[in-house]
């Protein structure tokens, strides 16, 4: 090759270099943008390697796999769909908010393209697409569940069920899919009671050859962008403290069953549980999490705030979960066989952590339940006199260091102890020895110095 064939190569390559380098960038931008989820991600860690990944959308295929309604369990795919939600009411939002005729015109097309078919079908006239536009200003859906159906010839159909946040009423979408184009269609919650009535069985819904057809339009497309573990663990964590801030009744029905009598008994107690501790509960942060799946598809996502709180969120499909609010009340077969396993000097130290976990969790039933009843007897005679010791000489949140342990006496373990404030709000420790006493199985008794 001749010099100058050289250098005309070698021009040629760097310009095919820059090209798909700023191909790359633009791309990266457009998928940042297209996100439909706020999340924390670079803020969050895994709390171990061994964790399901996030499943892909599956390839387009003919598939008679999903030919009843079933929750999505697919976690690209929700967010998909959650996305096509969000999209048609900011577009409600930009069209009420626009004070200029163009700017309106714009979001109307984009909410036409979204609702083509129902507008078809019911014969919609701009007079009455702009009437219910404005009956949604200022509202956005937050979804409960989400169900979806094959239908067949790559079309798949999506029924979800959600509250206007505003209004706190119940609305139902339905969206239309077609794989093969990934072009999609809404049908709003008018077009569901109007057709199936207030009562829907979802069984009972069909959809005519005219409906399942979508025509491709400049504002309805669907969009799949990368979901990570940590998003979708943001997500619930996020979910549940605002819930927590909204609605207490709805945290309450979250909790596992078992969960829930062992650790309330009832609905006052849970209730009054938060009032008295609303404020340390509700600005907990998600600091690391992790995932893991059974073999019956449901996935547990296991979380950490930023105190060393566990969360657990047992998911049989997308954001349907129960919930527990620590991993001491309920204990599994994996803490069970590790306990087993390590000396008793661990096993002491782990009691202790539990033990501070209760503290921290303002969980003093539990507590004052492992104490030794002579110490209780002594110290303190009922559970209200243990609450004001620790309200009065520990911190809101507890950060404890073990600094000695000794095993004089085969049977009694004691730790030298300092708790610190974690929230930092206090340059204060508290120094003390533990006395524990190991029983059969994970049970055990405790006591420690009073002043």
């Amino acid at each position: 090759m001749s010099e100058k064939k050289l250098k005309r190569f070698l021009i040629i390559l760097i310009i095919m270099v820059i090209f798909v380098a700023v191909l790359f960038v633009t791309l990266l931008k457009l998928n940042k943008n297209n996100r439909n989820i706020s999340s924390n991600s670079d803020e969050i860690s895994k709390l171990n390697a061994n964790e399901v990944a996030i499943e892909d959308i599956p390839e387009t295929e003919v598939s008679d796999k999903n030919n009843t309604w079933q929750e999505v369990k697919n976690i690209s795919e929700y967010y998909a769909v959650e996305g096509i939600t969000t999209s048609f009411f900011q577009k409600i939002q930009e069209f009420n908010d626009s004070e200029e005729e163009q700017g309106k015109a714009g979001s109307k097309e984009a909410i036409k393209d979204m609702l083509n078919n129902y507008i078809v079908a019911d014969n919609i006239s701009d007079a009455q697409l702009e009437q219910f536009i404005k009956k949604y200003s200022g509202e956005s859906f937050e979804i409960e569940r989400m169900y979806s159906k094959n239908q067949g010839n790559l079309i798949n159909t999506y029924f979800i069920q959600g509250k206007l946040s505003n209004k706190d009423k119940n609305y139902n979408f339905i969206v239309i899919l077609d794989r093969q184009t990934n072009y999609y269609t809404i049908l709003p919650n008018e077009y569901i009671r109007e057709k199936y009535g207030e009562s829907i069985q979802l069984d009972n819904i069909t959809f005519s050859e005219d409906m399942l057809n979508i025509k491709k339009e400049l504002y309805n497309l669907i969009y799949y962008n990368e979901v990570t573990n940590a998003d979708v663990s943001m997500d619930y964590f996020s979910s549940y403290i605002n819930t927590l801030k909204q609605n207490t009744k709805k945290v309450y029905e979250l909790l596992d069953e078992e969960y829930k009598q062992r650790r309330f008994g009832s609905y006052e107690n849970f209730e009054n549980y938060v009032k008295k501790n609303y404020s340390n509960l509700t600005s907990r942060k998600l600091s690391s999490y992790n995932v893991n799946a059974d073999d019956d598809g449901n996935i547990t996502y296991l979380l950490k705030d930023q105190y060393d709180n566990y969360y657990i969120f047992k998911a049989s499909a997308v954001l349907h979960y129960t919930l527990q609010l620590d991993d001491y009340t309920l204990e599994n077969k994996n803490f069970n066989s590790s306990y087993a396993s390590v000396s008793n000097r661990d096993k002491g130290l782990l009691n202790c952590q539990k033990f501070f976990k209760m503290i921290n969790m303002k969980d003093y039933t539990a507590a004052y339940n492992v104490l030794d009843s002579n110490f209780k007897q002594k110290y303190f005679p009922t559970q209200s006199d243990f609450e004001n010791y620790v309200n009065s000489k520990f911190f809101t949140i507890n950060k404890v260091s073990y600094d000695e342990y000794s095993n004089q006496i085969p049977s009694i373990h004691t730790f030298k102890t300092t708790i610190t404030d974690a929230t930092n709000q206090s340059t204060n420790q508290v120094k003390f020895n533990i006395v524990m006493s190991l029983g059969d199985g994970t049970n055990f008794t405790m006591s420690f110095e009073v002043d």
